[in-house]
């Protein structure tokens, strides 16, 4: 159902044989076989996120905060919305993450300054920790250990800000 979905947003009328094909494609995705990767879903909600922006904004904020679950997946989708202006979207998301959080807090008895804490730590123990993510770890080894772990997040900053600019420019057009 995924890569229907993900076709239907790219192209409304693609075909079914375009269809079956990036479903074949999406097959040998060891998540999608063991149904323990939650990557798809969080595509498939900041898919659906980006197609309903237009039209029905608040839904697509529901379902881009729920796509934060896998917030690798949906940040690109987020900063999409910021850079076209989508406040109902981000307002819509906001509200969701922040809802959701605090359901979680209530539910495990924890603050959400801990949850956060926690969870930075772990995005820090991932990116940068002796056993980093791989690809990251990949990269990085083509930066020189000085620059590398000192510079790093800022080197993908400044790498990405044209990026962002771009986006900006083209809203605007």
């Amino acid at each position: 159902v995924a890569p229907g979905i993900a076709a239907r947003c790219v192209r409304e009328d693609a075909s079914r044989e375009e269809i079956t094909t990036l479903t074949l494609t999406f097959l040998c995705w060891s998540g999608t076989r063991t149904v323990l990767q939650f990557t798809l879903l969080a595509l498939v909600l900041s898919l659906l996120a980006w197609r309903h922006a237009a039209r029905r904004p608040w839904a697509a904020g529901a379902l881009l905060g729920l796509a934060m679950m896998k917030p690798q997946v949906a940040l690109p989708f987020t900063l999409w919305m910021i850079v076209s202006g989508s406040r109902r979207v981000m307002l819509s998301a906001g509200v969701t993450v922040t809802g959701l959080l605090g359901i979680y807090c209530l539910r495990a008895g924890t603050d959400p300054v801990t949850v956060v804490h926690g969870w930075l730590e772990a995005l820090r123990l991932i990116y940068a920790g002796p056993e980093q993510l791989t690809g990251f770890a990949e990269l990085s080894s083509l930066l020189p250990s000085q620059i590398r772990d000192r510079w790093a997040p800022a080197l993908v900053a400044v790498l990405f800000a044209p990026v962002l600019c771009f986006g900006w420019w083209a809203g605007r057009m």
